[in-house]
């Protein structure tokens, strides 16, 4: 998992979350009826809100990429934003099982200075799940896959 959103009924997943983000979770399970909104703001306005008040470390990562990952987002509302809207929902959901019944190996890789899905996130899915490799990266924020990659494939490729 790398930067993943965690099951919002978990104790303490909101902590370090920013009031303005706390208040965009709570709205998620209401995202599918706000598709018209989604369309009228179109991807780049979409974008702003999401990354608008993201850390130095991923700034400097969306510059570096900018053209392709504007491009993607395009791509991704191409046919309508209704798969985005109902996987807003869907993250906002419970898992359906209890994760302590996990016992396969996970690796969980975060940036501490993430703002999309705080660390704290990441370390409530460490706690819950027995068999969790929890490696967190002080310096690194949400798109901290783009800084570690070789680290992951490498962690990987060992099995």
């Amino acid at each position: 998992m790398i930067g993943v959103l965690a099951p919002l009924d978990l104790p303490g997943v909101r902590d370090g979350m920013t009031l303005r983000r706390r208040a965009l979770h709570r709205r998620l399970p209401l995202a599918p009826y706000a598709v018209p909104l989604l369309r009228m703001m179109g991807p780049e306005r979409i974008d702003n809100a999401m990354t608008g008040d993201v850390p130095e470390c991923d700034r400097r990562v969306l510059e570096r990429i900018r053209g392709p990952y504007m491009a993607s987002k395009r791509e991704a509302f191409r046919t309508g934003f209704g798969g985005f809207a109902a996987e807003l929902a869907l993250g906002s959901r419970s898992w359906g099982f209890p994760l302590q019944a996990i016992r396969v190996p996970v690796h969980v890789w975060h940036g501490e200075l993430d703002v999309s899905t705080p660390v704290a996130m990441a370390r409530c899915l460490s706690t819950a799940i027995p068999t969790s490799r929890p490696p967190f990266f002080p310096a690194f924020g949400h798109l901290l896959s783009y800084e570690v990659w070789p680290e992951i494939l490498s962690t990987l490729a060992e099995g």
